[in-house]
């Protein structure tokens, strides 16, 4: 994120309650991942997430408009973690996306 738009970049929380204070163990936004880390370094806004957000939802459609090939969505929405680390986390983790629709 450019130096000059930190300004408007959320804080990350942790804790809650009166425990409630701002996440310091996180990367700085300004500085360039090394390496691939899922979503590292992407930011948006609050609206863009949610109309990409709609766009999986619709299969990869938006206004009628394909933006991804529905095959590319099942395999968004398909965990790749294997079976055995499944059995000790709890529900709704892994390594995809889950939506209900």
């Amino acid at each position: 994120m450019p130096k000059e738009k930190l300004l408007r970049f959320a804080q990350v929380h942790t804790g809650s309650g009166s425990n409630l204070a701002v996440d310091t163990n996180r990367p700085d936004p300004a500085v360039i991942p090394l390496g691939p880390s899922g979503g590292g370094g992407l930011f948006s806004t609050a609206m863009d997430y949610a109309r990409f957000c709609e766009m999986l939802l619709q299969g990869g459609q938006f206004n009628g408009v394909r933006l991804l090939a529905p095959r590319t969505v099942e395999m968004m929405r398909t965990n790749h973690v294997n079976p055995d680390p499944l059995k000790t986390m709890p529900a709704g983790t892994g390594w995809a996306w889950t939506f209900k629709s």
